[in-house]
């Protein structure tokens, strides 16, 4: 979650512990003509289902031979995604993380977005107005969110594996970790995310994201998984836009989920 320190003093508030507790927050920002914000174009709709159910206590699937995600978690889901955008700005459907957080330095009237990718720079002195990083505030308290799974791998194809294997090692080593910070990078050490100095620069920004990070819920990774995303985000964006019934975008995104899984055993 994100934040603009000087908003939520003005309206005199903290940073919400629940889902609840954030629509709570909205109601009152929307008395005085401020309002949450979130980014929900394509894949961003899909990470934010997808983190929603996992806080509910049944995750989307992770495999294809399994039904992609019970049904009323899905709508319990969707409902909490539809009431956090009638609280929100009717440009959020158009917004991905980078346009949020842009969005919320450069506007006076966005107080608290719930659920975005971490972009710490956003939180450095010299922005505009410096955002402030936050637990994600889940449907049953703060929760970890969604994360990826990109990674550093070897290729069995490698022609220098031994080349590659020692700048494996020094990308994966403290200093170097550290360093990527210094270039607005994400480390993935936990060392880095628990750095004074780190967390001094960008205004908290690791240690008070910790909790989150280290609760996530890791989205499918098979082979065709990513056909199925690169589809399944415009579909949840289209229905929360009112162009697609609740119903068929269910039904749609199991028939898109069980055609990745076909595609993935036929390569």
């Amino acid at each position: 979650a994100v934040s603009r320190p000087d908003v939520m003093a003005r309206l005199g508030e903290k940073a919400p512990a629940d889902w609840a507790g954030l629509l709570e927050l909205g109601r009152r920002a929307s008395q005085r003509n401020m309002k949450l914000a979130i980014g929900l174009r394509g894949v961003h709709s899909l990470m934010t289902f997808f983190t929603l159910c996992a806080n509910l206590g049944r995750p989307c699937a992770t495999a294809p031979r399994e039904p992609f995600v019970e049904l009323a978690t899905a709508r319990e889901a969707l409902e909490q995604m539809r009431a956090l955008l009638s609280l929100s700005p009717a440009e959020a459907l158009d917004w991905n993380s980078i346009e949020l957080h842009d969005a919320m330095v450069a506007r006076d009237d966005l107080a608290f977005c719930p659920a975005v990718y971490c972009y710490a720079t956003y939180a450095e002195s010299d922005q505009r107005r410096p955002l402030r990083f936050h637990d994600f505030p889940g449907p049953r308290g703060p929760r970890g969110s969604t994360i990826g799974g990109t990674g550093l791998g070897l290729s069995a194809h490698c022609a220098n594996p031994e080349a590659a294997l020692a700048y494996a090692r020094f990308a994966a080593s403290a200093a170097a970790q550290a360093a990527f910070t210094r270039h607005h990078g994400q480390p993935a050490r936990i060392d880095a995310w628990r750095n004074a100095e780190i967390n001094a620069r960008f205004n908290g920004c690791y240690g008070d994201t910790l909790r989150t990070m280290e609760g996530c819920w890791i989205r499918p990774r098979f082979a065709g998984y990513l056909g199925f995303q690169a589809k399944a985000g415009p579909l949840i964006e289209q229905h929360l836009r009112g162009a697609i019934a609740e119903t068929d975008l269910l039904d749609r995104l199991q028939s898109l989920f069980e055609s990745a899984g076909r595609e993935a055993g036929a390569q």
